[in-house]
């Protein structure tokens, strides 16, 4: 059976055409995540939200074509810069 060949352009990647089979995902070493936190300047937390909240940021995280991580992220920054711009302004 022919395998058919997807070119390797910028939106393949981005659009998910390539790189998320999981038949060839191999999960990264324990050593190599945390460098990669490390690089990124991450750190793992664990919190509980509201299962309506979740499925709320999952739906904007969707319209958006993004993961609902990356929002949460996205969004807890926001309102930590505007709430010190705020607070430096008097």
């Amino acid at each position: 059976m022919d395998i058919p060949q997807i070119p390797s352009t910028a939106q393949a990647w981005e659009s998910g055409q390539l790189g998320r089979d999981p038949q060839y995902a191999v999960p990264a070493a324990p050593e190599l995540r945390s460098q990669i936190d490390d690089a990124l300047g991450m750190q793992l937390v664990s919190l509980r939200l509201p299962s309506e909240l979740i499925e709320k940021l999952l739906q904007i995280a969707h319209m958006r074509g993004i993961d609902y991580q990356p929002l949460i992220r996205h969004v807890l920054m926001e309102f930590a810069n505007s709430t010190l711009d705020a607070q430096a302004k008097g």
